[in-house]
């Protein structure tokens, strides 16, 4: 498994590039924002349960949107995951883990922010990130046959 990480500012447009592989999206789960009647919900309170809820339905990858905005005078992180970092990271770890899934955590790339954009394994170990404040598109391989989701599918309430 690879990945490809672009560091670089886009000037040219994938969408060829990846408009030849919608078809092969059987399963979309996510908006991309900002469409009619959508809701933006806290990730404290929606997190675990609506990847759970996507990955029981047979998501392979659970894509995760979001903007965090830097502090002034806030810590600046440099390496994904690191434990002085924000509890969101971590969060992403344990998303992919705990439902055996791909998770991709998707920020606006701002100079400073605490957060970025990262793909998460199904074992809860870090495939790539984007550096830190960087605009750039992130592009990672993945195996789907990894995203069992065994863990997601074990989970009855009662």
């Amino acid at each position: 498994m690879s990945a490809e990480l672009s560091t670089e500012p886009c000037v040219e447009s994938v969408f060829d590039r990846l408009e030849v592989l919608l078809p092969q999206v059987s399963k979309p789960i996510q908006y991309v924002g900002g469409e009619l009647n959508s809701q933006v919900k806290d990730w404290n309170v929606a997190g675990p349960e609506t990847v759970r809820w996507a990955a029981q339905r047979g998501a392979e990858v659970v894509f995760h949107p979001h903007f965090h905005e830097a502090e002034a005078g806030g810590y600046r992180p440099s390496t994904f995951a690191d434990p002085a970092n924000t509890f969101h990271e971590k969060a992403a770890l344990c998303r992919a883990a705990e439902n055996t899934c791909f998770f991709a955590t998707v920020n606006y790339a701002s100079e400073g922010s605490p957060t970025t954009s990262a793909v998460v394994k199904p074992d809860g170990t870090v495939l790539t990130y984007q550096p830190y404040g960087r605009s750039g598109l992130l592009l990672a391989d993945i195996d789907r046959r990894e995203a069992t989701r065994l863990l997601a599918s074990r989970y009855k309430p009662a």
